[in-house]
């Protein structure tokens, strides 16, 4: 007996013929329409754990279709069947929220294999939002867009471009991304690209043996980017390829600072402390109110890394199981402390650290030719518009 239902929508009898002989063998009940109007009664009517729909439809398109069940049933994943190398289309749809999309003619061993991606995410979708509730902290309404941004892109199978500041989490996003998804079974693997000679990219990428680069064995990925650098100035200032940026950047998801939402750090910090306390057998590790006062009032420019380790430090320094104001040791507003002169990299991430050593010198060379943008540009030996890409990343205009 059928325990999943699907949904499927083509103006083509034969195409739906098909779909619907392909999803009965693998025990899937189906019901099909013609056109969106059949399809959006069904779906008033019925539930189900799939559709699939054609792009071109009498009445509008499958991208419409998309957008219906996504404003009336977002868990309802949605692949898109698009004609053979209409790659625009099949970007738009997946910004529009579909699962994914399959290009004609049909090949039916690819569409069984999507079907049965779905259908184990969707039978292990409350596993996955518990695991997503342990691991990503926070009760900010922030906080709150990003966990539920994250469980509509695990569905989904585009590439996603994260973004955010040096600490903020980005790689956990991207492994909640994965982990709630139909690859969640597979490895996720983490690739630093900037420690990576770009001489040696292709091969650690693809391979290196004999005939791995021409006519080489598929390749089935997920792409999920993640950086601290506008890649969209980039691409303005000529420093990233503009293609290469928009094949990351099919849906971006901006991971906010720490200092945006501050409600958090409580939770945030008392997080960190059980977890110090456990791994140093330490129980009962706690701040002072002077402490937590503290903390709420600092900007974190290394965001929640630089909270852990401003916590691992503090706990090592203090006395008992405590942690008072002065444990924190933490860099006085307004003075010296906030430039780079006073920061090493081991009191906050590298990245925020080279930022600061690229503000001073930004600052000094501006100061030098009395803000004239252009001089000071020259001076640094770089172009205007690379100077203006940086203040403005700097916070500098």
């Amino acid at each position: 007996m059928a325990t999943h239902r699907a949904l499927i929508v083509d103006d083509e009898p034969d195409i739906r013929e098909l779909l619907e002989l392909t999803l009965g063998r693998m025990d899937i009940d189906t019901r099909s329409a013609a056109n969106l109007a059949d399809a959006r009664s069904l779906l008033e009517e019925d539930s189900f754990d799939i559709c699939l729909t054609d792009m071109r439809l009498p009445d509008g398109d499958g991208i419409d279709l998309v957008r219906h069940i996504q404003q009336h049933s977002p868990e309802l994943p949605v692949a898109v069947i698009t004609a053979y190398g209409s790659m625009e289309s099949a970007v738009e749809a997946l910004k529009a929220g579909a699962f994914d999309f399959v290009s004609k003619p049909v090949n039916l061993n690819v569409l069984r294999n999507l079907v049965n991606s779905v259908l184990m995410l969707t039978d292990d979708s409350s596993q996955r939002e518990r695991r997503s509730r342990n691991t990503l902290l926070g009760e900010s309404e922030a906080m709150r867009e990003i966990r539920s941004t994250v469980e509509k892109l695990s569905r989904s199978q585009a590439p996603i471009y994260i973004w955010g500041e040096s600490g903020t989490g980005k790689e956990l996003v991207a492994r909640l991304i994965h982990d709630k998804g139909p690859r969640a079974d597979r490895p996720f693997v983490p690739v630093n690209c900037g420690a990576i000679p770009a001489e040696l990219m292709e091969s650690e990428f693809f391979g290196h043996k004999k005939g791995s680069f021409t006519g080489a064995v598929p390749t089935d990925v997920r792409i999920l980017s993640a950086t601290h650098r506008e890649l969209g100035e980039l691409v303005e200032a000529g420093e990233f390829r503009q293609d290469l940026y928009y094949r990351l950047n099919v849906i971006q998801l901006e991971v906010p600072p720490l200092r945006e939402r501050r409600e958090d750090i409580r939770m945030l910090a008392s997080h960190c402390l059980d977890k110090l306390a456990q791994q140093n057998s330490r129980p009962g590790l706690e701040l002072n109110d002077d402490a937590m006062e503290a903390l709420g009032d600092y900007d974190f420019p290394g965001n929640v890394r630089e909270l852990e380790n401003i916590l691992e430090r503090a706990t090592t320094l203090c006395e008992g199981s405590t942690v008072t104001h002065d444990d924190l040791n933490l860099p006085t507003p307004g003075k010296a402390s906030d430039t780079a002169a006073a920061l090493t990299p081991g009191e906050v991430p590298l990245d925020t650290y080279m930022d600061n050593i690229e503000k001073d010198a930004l600052i000094k060379a501006l100061k030098q030719t009395r803000y004239n943008k252009t001089a000071a540009a020259k001076q640094l030996g770089i172009t205007f518009r690379a100077l203006r890409y940086r203040l403005k990343k700097l916070g500098l205009e």
